[in-house]
């Protein structure tokens, strides 16, 4: 049994659909013969092997996977399951030295689902890498922030009024009414109230950087602290239509 969020359940039981990684992960292979794979199963001196066909079906939503091995004289069933946040497998074997073999088909499903996991945390970790960079360091340098309103523009300026906890609603909310994120690839939000200031960047829709100045105390890509902004609050909003590397490139 794993524990895991939502979207990465999701991503180990889309690996595990795929009847091509199935086959490049199964543990006990020893051959490809046509359309079938052929299995050992091996302990001590003891050893069966079998030709198997594969079929690997998933359902609509990817909450279950089952993964059907039919051999000349074996057959078995495994199924990999999305329960309440968690992973779970379970794995049947039908056919001749049972006692050999049912044992290591639960290590076979095992394997495949641990080696699903740390695939899909890799692919996770690798798509972060290449998309996700945080600006928020860069927003608190104002050299930074001045070479880049130098090529963008002001499309927005004005006086709102913010209760505790609602700063990222509105401005999520102006942003949206005025369909900025179809125009721009970046666009920068600053404000200033007498409670604090902050500086914001989104790069095609993704918040990319938050700065928050309150009471004096710094604050670097943590969200949760605009809450804390609140009253009239004067606004600017630049767009940039250059990505976010270009735009503050000296």
């Amino acid at each position: 049994m794993v524990e895991e969020n939502a979207k990465s359940i999701k991503s180990v039981l889309s690996l595990l659909a795929r009847q091509e990684y199935i086959v490049s992960n199964m543990p006990y292979l020893v051959g490809i013969e046509g359309d079938a794979i052929r299995l050992l199963f091996k302990r001590l001196l003891f050893s069966y092997s079998d030709r198997y066909s594969l079929d690997v079906r998933a359902t609509d939503d990817y909450r279950e996977v089952t993964i059907r091995l039919n051999g000349e004289k074996s057959s078995i069933v495994i199924t990999f399951s999305a329960k309440g946040g968690r992973l779970t497998y379970s794995a049947s074997y039908k056919g001749p030295r049972r006692l050999l073999v049912k044992g290591l088909v639960n290590k076979m499903a095992k394997k495949l689902l641990e080696k699903a996991v740390r695939d899909a945390e890799s692919m996770a970790l690798d798509e972060t890498s290449a998309s996700s960079v945080d600006y928020s360091r860069s927003l608190s340098s104002l050299a930074w922030v001045t070479r880049f309103l130098q090529k963008s523009m002001l499309v927005h300026q004005g006086v709102i009024s913010v209760p505790l906890g609602g700063l990222v609603h509105q401005v999520e909310a102006i942003i949206s009414g005025k369909d900025l994120l179809k125009k721009y690839s970046v666009i920068y939000v600053s404000g200033t109230s007498n409670s604090g200031s902050f500086r914001l960047l989104f790069e095609n829709g993704r918040l990319a950087g938050v700065y928050a100045n309150i009471d004096g105390r710094e604050y670097y890509g943590n969200e949760r602290v605009l809450g804390s902004i609140a009253g009239v609050i004067n606004i600017r909003i630049y767009g940039s239509l250059t990505g976010l590397q270009e735009a503050a490139r000296q």
